[in-house]
């Protein structure tokens, strides 16, 4: 997905969506937004007759999808709740709940209205960040395995309109910056979607071994022999009934500053958790595969720190194995030696 800013007014904008923020009214206040007229106009006089049939009260969660009578397009109306509590965090989940709102619906480019985003708490920035967060992570789907997928929104503009102060070019490299977090996310969000059969230990560790190659880092394996003797017995005690072996992965990141400090992080990489002899029910077995979501975030932790060339020294440990019953299974009462 692209992200990009314009200077004119969203009122203006070519997208096949329009998304404008709607503040929730407060106590028995029943008047509508001042914002409310202007993107009234824009929409043919849509949106204040809306608001007196309260079919919109700017709600969280409230998304309203309006047809402009001129054909160009949609005017989607998101709800942020109660302006004394608005926060970039609301902006973020709200710009979701728009794409996720327009998607499969034929919209291949979307535009916010920034000025309806804002307020004292929530700055430009911080909204052009949060939008951009919100339209990228609620806009994702995992396809890798679908023979024929509804394509979704694919550009998105941020508009800031004519008269509104903020300086284009410093808020285009916050936004940027903040597609190339969402980036991270998404990559990471891949690799622990990947079914079981495909993200074995083994696989987590190839996984590992291409990002130091693409990243610059220090990556060092551990195969089952190498960790019997380390006496690593509860990582092999867990993987011992699956024909995939456990993998210990450690990653390391130099730091951006010789005087950083270091940080370690460790994920916890069951690549599937069927409990093993003490299986686990039947319903929603298939989500264990979700298991290993602690390893795959230390993965996308540290392509993220490489990639912001952060000042900590980073070192990320993946404890990898498939947790299945058989024969070999480790059993209740077994003692486990660490």
């Amino acid at each position: 997905m692209k992200v990009a800013v314009e200077r004119r007014e969203a009122t203006a904008s070519s997208a096949d969506v329009v998304v404008s923020g709607l503040f929730g009214v407060e106590g028995k206040d029943e008047r509508p937004p001042a914002s409310l007229a202007q993107e009234d106009a824009a929409v043919g006089g849509l949106l204040l007759p809306a608001w007196k049939r309260r079919e919109i009260r700017g709600k969280r969660r409230e998304v309203t999808v309006f047809h402009r009578p001129d054909g160009r397009g949609r005017w989607v109306t998101v709800g942020l709740g109660p302006r004394a509590g608005h926060t970039s965090e609301g902006v973020r989940r709200a710009a979701a709940e728009a794409i996720r709102a327009v998607k499969g619906k034929g919209a291949r480019t979307l535009g916010f209205r920034l000025a309806s985003f804002t307020s004292d708490s929530v700055s430009a920035a911080d909204a052009a960040r949060a939008l951009t967060d919100g339209a990228i992570l609620g806009g994702y789907d995992f396809l890798r395995y679908r023979s024929v997928a509804e394509p979704g929104v694919e550009d998105v503009s941020i508009h800031l309109g004519k008269e509104h102060g903020t300086d284009e070019r410093r808020l285009a490299a916050e936004v940027a910056e903040e597609v190339g977090l969402a980036e991270n996310v998404l990559w990471t969000r891949e690799i622990g979607n990947l079914p079981a059969d495909t993200a074995t230990p083994q696989r987590l560790a190839e996984i590992a071994t291409e990002l130091g190659q693409d990243a610059g880092l220090k990556v060092t394996v551990f195969d089952e022999k190498a960790l019997a003797k380390m006496g690593c017995g509860g990582l092999l005690a867990v993987g011992s009934g699956s024909v995939h072996p456990p993998r210990l992965i450690v990653i390391e990141y130099a730091g951006g500053s010789r005087r950083g400090r270091t940080v370690a992080i460790v994920g916890k990489g069951i690549t599937f958790d069927s409990g093993g002899i003490s299986i686990k029910p039947a319903a929603r077995m298939a989500d264990m595969k979700f298991d290993k979501s602690g390893a795959v975030a230390v993965l996308g932790i540290l392509r993220g720190a490489a990639r912001l060339k952060v000042a900590p020294r980073v070192i990320g440990v993946l404890c990898c194995a498939e947790n299945l019953p058989s024969g070999s299974s480790y059993r209740p009462g077994d003692v486990v030696r660490t």
